[in-house]
């Protein structure tokens, strides 16, 4: 099996440009500090009557993840939730469109977050599930990520959205024209917040197979310019020109 390369970090296992497993570890603890600074945001910016009235509403106080636990990478994820992914289709020759598909199924009392809040307060905003598209490698991203329904829970007079039982996240890529024939293994760096009223665990995009066929078909004009400007490998490894 060929493992394929979309973040180009090593030809053994697809991560981020210039992550390892250290690096995602790094990405989820920063992401663990400023969950946990914008919930004391959130629970501090507010006057002394409003914090005794949340007191006086214990139901309240579950809309929101509680203060001071973050979001950090844990094996309990799979007692939360169920997090797999596929592609759409799951064969496709290069130049063709296919669209990663990532579902997580929740359980009772767990929810997370979409990629983007609609508030207009940067705390609230930042409340957020994270996908990264690749930079380069055998898969084009083309378009917006598409977020699951989410459903605005309001507290502390605003909106924030949580996604709650079934969600779909999706990104559409066009396979490079230079992309080698055959099974690949695609990992996508990100970090999804399961929560309860106490705490958040990070969740992590799957490994998802693809099949490259050895055919290529015309790209859709409106993704050429794209798809001509994105290298198949990093371009930071590229080898200078040689010295005149």
């Amino acid at each position: 099996m060929l493992i394929g390369s979309s973040f180009g970090f090593s030809k053994s296992f697809v991560t981020a440009p210039g992550e390892g497993a250290k690096g995602g570890d790094v990405e989820s603890r920063k992401q663990d500090k400023r969950h946990r600074e914008l919930r004391w945001r959130l629970t501090m910016n507010r006057t002394s009557s409003e914090r005794e009235t949340e007191r006086m509403r214990p139901a309240i106080s579950l809309l929101i993840v509680m203060v001071g636990v973050g979001c950090w990478a844990a094996d309990g994820v799979a007692d939360r939730a169920t997090i797999s992914a596929r592609f759409e289709p799951p064969q496709a020759k290069r130049g063709e469109l296919v669209t990663w598909i990532m579902r997580i199924e929740l359980r009772n009392g767990f929810h997370t977050y979409p990629t983007r809040q609609t508030s207009n307060h940067p705390e609230v905003d930042a409340l957020v599930s994270s996908l990264r598209k690749p930079r380069y490698g055998e898969l084009v991203p083309v378009g917006e990520i598409i977020d699951p329904e989410a459903t605005p829970v309001r507290h502390e007079g605003h909106d924030i959205l949580w996604v709650e039982g079934i969600g779909e996240w999706r990104m559409t890529f066009v396979v490079h024209p230079k992309a080698t024939p055959g099974k690949k293994q695609f990992r996508f760096r990100g970090n999804l917040p399961v929560c309860d009223d106490k705490s958040c665990l990070n969740g992590e995009p799957p490994v998802t197979e693809l099949t490259i066929l050895d055919d290529t078909v015309p790209i859709a004009e409106e993704h050429r310019a794209a798809v001509e400007a994105f290298p198949l490998e990093d371009p930071s490894k590229a080898k200078p020109p040689p010295s005149g």
